[in-house]
C-alpha cells in the first residue's frame, strides 16, 4: 500500500537522483571542456619540423622496398568499409622493422621521384599487423588513409582515426592498448604537424591537383565533427601533457643552479687545463642532468614528448653556455646527449649523459702523459 509518506520519500529520492545525475553530467561537460579549451591553447604554440630533400629520397629508398616486398608476396589488403575504400600492405614486423621502430605500426608515404613502378604523387600505405591486436588493425589503417587524405596531416589523421574509434564503440580497449604500449601516440594530438614531411614542390603538387577522393574526406569530415576526441582519450593527452611540461621544467629548473655551481667551483679556472675545465664542467652538468632525469615518473616516461624534451636538452646546454664567462666557454669540450631516449637509458644505467670530448691537442697531451688509457675507460 502506498501511503502519503512512502510516496513523498520515494518522490525526493528520484528528485535527488536526478538532480545527482545532472549534476553528475555537468561536471563531465566542465571537465570536458576545460581538457579541449587546454589542447586548443597547445595547438596555438607549434614549431614546424623540416626535413631535406635527402632525407625524404633516403626514406623514399626504404619505402619503395617495403612496397616491392608486399607486391612480391602479395600482401596488399583492400579496406572496403565504413565509408573508406583503399588499399593498405600488411606487412610482418620482421620485414619492417627499420621504419616501424621509429613509426610504429602504421606509416605511409608519397612518392616524390616517380620513378620505375611508382608514380610521383601515389602513396602507399603500410600496417604492421604483428605489432597490434587483429580487432586494432582497421584503426591504424584508418589514420594512415587519413594521412592520404590530408596531405600527410597528421594531426587530422589522427582526430580521424579515434572518431572511428568511438564510432565503433571501442574507445576504452584501444586507449588501454595504446597506454600501454604506444603511449607516445597521445602526443599526436598535441602537435599539429605534417608527418611524413612532404617536401614542399610534392605537397604544392598534390593540393593543386583536384581532390580525388572527395566523398570520403566529407565522410571523414563528418566522423571527426560528429564524433570528436573521445573524452577518455583527452585525459590521457591531458596526463602526458602535464607530464611533459614537469619534465621540461625539470631540466630549465637546473640551468640556475649548474651556473652559480659552475662559478663557485671554478674561481680559480685560469689555473686549469682546457682538459680540466672541461672535465670538471662535464661533471658538475652531468650529475644535475641525470638527477632530473631519474626523479622523473616512471610510470610516465614512455608517453613524454620526445621532440620537445629533446630541444630542452639542447636549451639547457646553452643557457648553461651563455651564462659562463666567455674565456671559460672556448675552453669548455663538452657535449650533451640530446636525444632523450639515450639521455634517460644512460642515467638509468649510470652511464654519462654529459660527456667531454678531447680536442686533437689534449688528445696529443694526454698521449705524451700516457693518460689516454685512463680517459677512454672513465669516458
Amino acid at each position: 500500500m502506498v501511503t502519503r509518506e512512502s510516496f513523498k520519500r520515494e518522490a525526493a529520492f528520484l528528485i535527488a537522483m536526478n538532480l545527482g545525475m545532472e549534476q553528475s553530467m555537468s561536471q563531465r561537460m566542465d571537465q570536458r571542456m576545460e581538457l579541449e579549451q587546454r589542447l586548443e591553447m597547445k595547438l596555438e604554440h607549434q614549431q614546424t619540423r623540416i626535413q631535406t630533400l635527402q632525407q625524404y629520397l633516403e626514406q623514399e629508398d626504404v619505402m619503395t622496398g617495403l612496397a616491392r616486398w608486399a607486391d612480391e608476396h602479395d600482401r596488399w589488403v583492400t579496406f572496403d568499409k565504413a565509408g573508406f575504400n583503399f588499399v593498405y600492405a600488411a606487412l610482418p614486423y620482421s620485414v619492417a622493422k627499420p621504419v616501424a621502430d621509429k613509426c610504429g605500426p602504421g606509416f605511409a608515404h608519397c612518392f616524390h621521384n616517380g620513378e620505375g613502378f611508382y608514380k610521383r604523387g601515389q602513396w602507399r600505405l603500410f600496417v604492421v599487423t604483428d605489432m597490434l591486436p587483429p580487432e586494432f588493425v582497421d584503426f591504424v589503417a584508418i589514420h594512415e588513409r587519413g594521412e592520404q587524405l590530408s596531405f600527410a596531416n597528421h594531426f587530422w589523421a589522427s582526430r580521424l582515426e579515434f572518431a572511428h574509434v568511438k564510432q565503433q564503440d571501442k574507445v576504452r580497449s584501444y586507449a588501454r592498448w595504446i597506454d600501454e604500449k604506444y603511449p607516445r601516440k597521445f602526443n599526436d594530438l598535441t602537435q599539429e604537424v605534417l608527418f611524413p614531411i612532404l617536401p614542399d614542390d610534392l605537397a604544392e603538387e598534390l593540393r593543386a591537383e583536384a581532390p580525388r577522393e572527395v566523398d570520403e574526406c566529407r565522410h571523414a569530415e563528418d566522423l571527426i565533427q560528429r564524433y570528436g576526441i573521445p573524452t577518455l582519450v583527452l585525459r590521457h593527452i591531458d596526463r602526458y601533457e602535464r607530464a611533459t611540461q614537469r619534465a621540461m621544467d625539470s631540466i630549465a629548473d637546473l640551468v640556475g643552479p649548474t651556473q652559480y655551481e659552475i662559478h663557485e667551483r671554478c674561481h680559480n679556472a685560469r689555473t686549469l687545463t682546457s682538459y680540466e675545465l672541461s672535465k670538471l664542467f662535464a661533471g658538475i652538468m652531468d650529475s644535475r642532468v641525470r638527477g632530473a632525469l631519474l626523479s622523473l615518473n616512471p610510470k610516465t616516461v614512455k608517453g613524454l614528448c620526445r621532440v620537445r624534451l629533446n630541444e630542452q636538452l639542447e636549451r639547457y646546454f646553452s643557457n648553461v653556455r651563455d651564462g659562463i664567462h666567455s674565456d671559460d666557454t672556448s675552453r669548455m669540450h663538452v657535449q650533451v646527449e640530446q636525444d632523450f631516449d639515450i639521455a634517460y637509458k644512460n642515467a638509468l644505467a649510470g652511464k654519462n649523459v654529459v660527456s667531454q670530448f678531447l680536442t686533437a691537442e689534449e688528445k696529443a697531451s694526454l698521449e705524451k702523459r700516457g693518460d689516454i688509457h685512463s680517459y677512454a675507460m672513465s669516458a
